[in-house]
């Protein structure tokens, strides 16, 4: 008996962002976040350093956001808080840096992709299209 191929809509998934001290960087990711041509389910920002609660709440307006703070704080620990804030209604995770932007049409791309993907399918990510070219130094080489 084969498995139905599920259809995944840009509702069913959330995006977690860890975060820490990088107010700047947040604000950018949220704000490419508002001008997704798809919007996702969630947006979760977990927090491990000064609270940045008062920014991301502000744009509750516009996208779903949520906030959390995990003390002490560490990418892994900030990660596993935010997936055990993930029930069942929400199949699809993405984790994001805050120090990333994100195309307008990054949402749409991934729940494409997903709506297609092989049904062994585990994950998948995002080209870095936009980083500062890596200068390689002698001295470190």
């Amino acid at each position: 008996m084969s498995e139905e191929r599920p259809s995944y809509s840009g509702k069913q998934l959330a995006i977690l962002i860890p975060t820490r001290d990088r107010p700047q960087k947040v604000q950018c990711i949220l704000d490419s976040l508002c001008a997704q041509t798809e919007r996702c389910g969630r947006v979760i920002v977990v927090d491990g350093g000064k609270s940045v609660s008062d920014l991301v709440m502000g744009f509750s307006d516009r996208l779903p956001v949520e906030y959390y703070e995990c003390h002490p704080p560490g990418q892994l620990q900030q990660r596993n808080m935010g997936i055990a804030l993930i029930d069942e209604r929400t199949p699809l995770v993405g984790f994001l840096d805050d120090d990333l932007v994100v195309e307008a049409d990054a949402v749409k791309n991934m729940v494409d992709f997903w709506n297609r993907a092989d049904m062994n399918t585990a994950g998948v990510g995002f080209n870095i299209v936009n980083a500062p070219a890596h200068r390689h130094s002698l001295l470190k080489g």
